[in-house]
């Protein structure tokens, strides 16, 4: 179940997988307060600011903009969780293209504010 959403071209070294799949579960372990909006953003913004204050190429698809002190606030839960699990640069883009077609079906539904 873990890989059940990684192209083999996206994530195609062992180590990126069980990077993805370590982020994957402690995002499920997060998602059971009710606003699948508030979660996707929390998730998204700490995965797109982690890219960028490593200096990595954030997807323009994302449209994300830093704020002017930096990428990641330290203070972040989520931003802290990715640096614990040292999680790599090419799972945490695919965790946040997961994430922006999750935003899109947010937006659908009528969950987003």
């Amino acid at each position: 179940m873990g890989t059940r959403y990684m192209h083999p071209a996206v994530l195609d070294l062992c180590e990126d997988r069980t990077a993805y799949a370590a982020l994957r579960a402690e995002m499920a372990a997060d998602s059971g307060d009710g606003d699948p909006w508030g979660w996707c953003m929390g998730w998204w913004f700490a995965i797109a600011g982690t890219l960028h204050d490593r200096g990595e190429t954030v997807p323009a698809a994302w449209h994300y903009r830093p704020s002017p002190f930096g990428g990641v606030d330290p203070d972040d839960f989520n931003a802290s969780l990715i640096a614990e699990l040292d999680t790599t640069s090419p799972a945490l883009v695919h965790a946040g293209n997961v994430l922006s077609r999750y935003a899109e079906r947010c937006r659908r539904a009528g969950r987003d504010y």
